[in-house]
């Protein structure tokens, strides 16, 4: 696709060409991102995405997980207990989304964790630390 959009700059210098070139190399890509598959992740083990997005979508072979709060999938509520249960909950959610992509925890790459409080930061990574297992 260079190579050609070269030769059209060297047989035409214009700006008509400098426009043919711009709206060649964007169908280009379009038609490149147009032919990567994305594929919507859904599960009712997991709350159901509250916007308009989805739980977690797979392009290519990349899934990407939307964020996960320690909500409850049948009640909608966050649950009691403190910043632990509600990460256990967060991390429970997110194995079901996983899960439902044919994938698990060992699949994980990147993680981020948002806190509120950095206090509750050593709670959070002992429930961590038991769910994701360590790479080495």
């Amino acid at each position: 696709m260079l190579l050609q959009l070269f030769v059209l700059h060297k047989l035409y210098s214009s700006s008509v060409t400098a426009v043919v070139l711009v709206w060649l190399l964007i169908t280009h890509i379009s038609n490149k991102m147009a032919a990567l598959i994305r594929r919507i992740i859904s599960t009712t083990k997991a709350p159901a995405a509250i916007g308009p997005y989805s739980q977690a979508v797979v392009v290519d072979r990349t899934m990407y997980i939307s964020g996960q709060l320690g909500m409850d999938p049948v009640s909608g509520q966050l649950v009691e207990g403190g910043v632990q249960a509600q990460t256990r909950q967060a991390l429970v959610n997110m194995g079901e989304i996983l899960k439902a992509a044919g994938c698990g925890y060992e699949n994980v790459v990147k993680t981020t964790v948002l806190l509120a409080d950095m206090n509750d930061f050593t709670n959070v990574n002992d429930v961590y630390k038991q769910c994701i297992p360590r790479k080495v």
